[in-house]
């Protein structure tokens, strides 16, 4: 069964507290290192998440909550 309207708020406004309870006591190098040369470090990946939600999800849900015409598609180039 699809999520309610109000299950989705609900469980978009816990992501800053679950990605906060993720990395609770982890030092500055912790977050910084990155485990192989070639592989993202924690800090890294939350940026990524924190970047994409801001950018891309959020405004995408907000335009179908609000009754907007749901996701944008790219145009090819």
């Amino acid at each position: 069964m699809p999520m309610t309207r109000q299950e989705m708020l609900e469980a978009l406004g816990r992501i800053p507290d679950r990605f906060q309870s993720l990395v609770y006591g982890l030092t500055t190098d912790q977050l910084a290192r990155r485990p192989k040369e070639d592989e993202w470090s924690i800090a890294e990946i939350l940026n990524h998440l924190f970047v994409g939600e801001r950018d891309v999800i959020f405004p995408r849900l907000q335009r179908m909550l609000l009754g907007g015409s749901g996701p944008r598609r790219r145009e090819a180039p």
